[in-house]
């Protein structure tokens, strides 16, 4: 498969199986757990997460980053490789380098978690930190047009969708038959584009919900234009969720097979994080949070069914996460997530 060969057409189960053999060994299969016990905040008959956090680099975008770097030829990975992102995909590039014995370089915006930054300069990359994502995407594409590294984007293109689309097959061996609707945080759409595909072929009937940061509703929007749209502005708490524009590949698979995106605000997400680290003891940064934030915020949306919410990253550092959660002191205060009259069963 070759990228030019590909418009909107998700990749087929066989590529999917494929792909997933050839990672074998280089991503984990992490855990899907079931949320117990139960309050009255969670309205699903059932609500599974799958706990892409635990993922080698602490997040989902290992998958399509080495989906990439594998089609490449070694020309290409000798050339090095360049990115632009808020951290998490730096990192996974970064990886995926050092798997593959190659160089790479990433644009980071100047304001991403410290705890990012080092994070990718740990793993190997040359980290070259820039003003914001525009500078930084525009940065990434000149290294690949004049320094003739592979430039690998984030969000979109069919090798990056097979990439996560495998994490969908894993799901599907991983959860009871009945599990009907699956919740995924969209950004770029990276891990929507290869997870609604996917599950849908695998469970006819299924529904797939996205959750937009309401700061950074750049697939929303583009859904409704009809096609790929820039925002001139991005504001949310979910850096991670917020490219300021959209790509035509992620857009067209988002369009055609996420059955709806809802959006949650800031206070939503934050909520949700507070319920993940009261419940399960997480401390995740906010994109992990969004999936559940969307469960919260709209209860009659979700009502009994059974539902996987991905979980999609953990990397935050500990300073940041305090002041997202604190108080005026930046200490962390008592969370709320029970104190709406929730009662655990």
């Amino acid at each position: 498969m070759h990228p030019p060969d590909r418009i909107s057409t998700p990749p087929t189960l066989l590529e999917i199986r494929e792909a997933q053999r050839a990672l074998t060994g280089r991503v984990l299969s992490t855990p899907v757990v079931a949320w117990q016990p139960r309050s009255n905040l969670i309205t699903p008959r059932d609500l599974w997460l799958k706990l892409e956090a635990f993922q080698i680099t602490g997040t989902f975008k290992i998958r399509g980053a080495l989906s990439v770097l594998q089609h490449l030829t070694p020309q290409q990975r000798a050339q090095g490789v360049v990115t632009a992102s808020a951290g998490n995909h730096a990192a996974a590039v970064a990886y995926g380098a050092q798997v593959f014995g190659c160089s790479a370089r990433v644009y980071i915006p100047d304001s991403a978690d410290p705890y990012r930054v080092e994070h990718a300069r740990a793993l190997g990359a040359e980290v070259r930190l820039v003003e914001n994502h525009q500078i930084g995407f525009a940065a990434a594409r000149h290294d690949g047009s004049h320094e003739r590294r592979y430039y690998i984007q984030p969000f979109e293109g069919p090798w990056t969708t097979l990439g996560t689309a495998t994490l969908a097959m894993e799901l599907h061996a991983q959860l009871p038959p009945e599990v009907d609707t699956f919740v995924v945080a969209i950004g770029g759409g990276g891990m929507a584009s290869g997870l609604a595909p996917t599950i849908k072929a695998l469970r006819p009937g299924a529904q797939v919900i996205g959750i937009e940061p309401a700061g950074a509703p750049t697939l929303s929007q583009s859904v409704a234009m009809g096609h790929p749209v820039a925002l001139q502005r991005v504001e949310t708490v979910a850096d991670s969720l917020a490219p300021p524009f959209a790509e035509p590949y992620s857009f067209a698979l988002v369009r055609d097979y996420i059955d709806e995106i809802l959006l949650v605000d800031d206070e939503r997400i934050r909520a949700a994080m507070r319920a993940l680290l009261d419940r399960w003891k997480l401390l995740l940064e906010p994109a992990a949070a969004t999936a559940l934030a969307g469960i919260l915020a709209f209860p009659e949306r979700f009502a009994g069914r059974a539902v996987c919410a991905m979980i999609c990253g953990s990397n935050i550092g500990l300073e940041r996460y305090l002041r997202l959660l604190g108080g005026p002191s930046g200490k962390a205060r008592a969370t709320p997530y029970f104190e709406s009259g929730a009662e655990v069963a």
